[in-house]
């Protein structure tokens, strides 16, 4: 009685949590379809598109929710589950199970898809004001478009309480890791993504210009650009503020050590609900794309918070 009580209650949980996760995931896909950009910076205003981007990101989720109704039945369950330390534990001390590879695998997949997507995209739909602008720059336009995939991949693994314990019955303990691997990942990207713009300004000439101010009456980066044979002015005023962020985001990190999350947790802990909230507000100012990016992992943050 007991085990049948447990079973049905389980699977209640998982239907109810399932379905809540397909309704957040599928509003936020129409969202993200229909609804307009915040703003660009390339003078396009009008409706949002569904672009190869968004196929790859929102069929993550997708792909979640059907492994996840697969992981229902035991004998897939036991083999997502099934450890795989005992198979090189002699060479590798990582505690990995075939699910969490088959995760891992899905994340990289998602990552190339990206990169390759936005190479050909950056290579071949570059404005003309773009033309003129060093190799460097053309890769430090991917890395933006990897860094807003990785900044909304973050707050995945942070919901303690609700749709990954319900629907993949993982606990927080063992999620949370990949928190910190994303947020690593994500760093990297973001700071390559800086460095490549500086360099390129620095070899421009321009440096001081765009990243400090000018002379017009604007912060940072405003000039005369010819775009499709008009001249026109790109003021990217977001150019001091994320890279303020970005340091920010760069004392986050260096607060998230061990030595400081063992010794120092409060320190860490209201640092981190502190500084990241400016950091997303700055980043989707300075990305408009972002948003959409976001809206999976915020919507499903909230339902988190709202079972507390």
């Amino acid at each position: 009685m007991n085990l049948t009580y447990y079973l049905a209650k389980r699977n209640l949980l998982f239907l109810f949590a399932a379905t809540i996760f397909l309704i957040l995931i599928t509003g936020s896909f129409l969202l993200a379809a229909y609804a307009p950009p915040l703003f660009t910076k390339d003078y396009v205003w009008g409706k949002a598109s569904v672009t190869p981007d968004k196929y790859m990101f929102f069929g993550f989720f997708y792909v979640l929710f059907i492994i996840s109704v697969l992981m229902q039945l035991n004998l897939i369950r036991k083999g997502f589950l099934y450890p795989l330390y005992p198979l090189y534990s002699k060479f590798v001390d990582i505690d990995l199970c075939i699910g969490e590879v088959l995760l891992i695998l899905l994340y990289i997949a998602l990552n190339t898809g990206f990169t390759l997507y936005y190479i050909q995209k950056v290579s071949y739909n570059v404005p003309d004001y773009n033309a003129g602008e060093p190799f460097a720059a053309h890769v430090a336009r991917v890395f933006g478009h990897i860094n807003d995939l990785n900044v909304s991949l973050l707050i995945l693994p942070v919901t303690r309480y609700s749709i990954w314990t319900s629907i993949f019955g993982i606990p927080f303990e063992r999620i949370i890791k990949y928190h910190r691997v994303v947020a690593r990942v994500a760093l990297l990207s973001i700071t390559t993504h800086l460095c490549l713009w500086w360099a390129s300004w620095i070899y421009m000439g321009n440096w001081v210009y765009n990243v400090i101010g000018s002379s017009d009456g604007y912060v940072a980066s405003c000039g005369g650009i010819t775009y499709q044979g008009n001249l026109m002015t790109l003021c990217d005023w977001t150019i001091p503020y994320i890279e303020v962020a970005f340091f920010l985001a760069l004392l986050q990190a260096i607060l998230a050590l061990n030595f400081f999350r063992r010794n120092l947790f409060e320190v860490f802990y209201y640092s981190h609900h502190l500084i990241f909230p400016v950091f997303f507000v700055v980043a989707n100012l300075h990305s408009w794309e972002l948003w959409y990016y976001l809206l999976p992992g915020a919507a499903l943050y909230v339902y988190d918070k709202l079972l507390l």
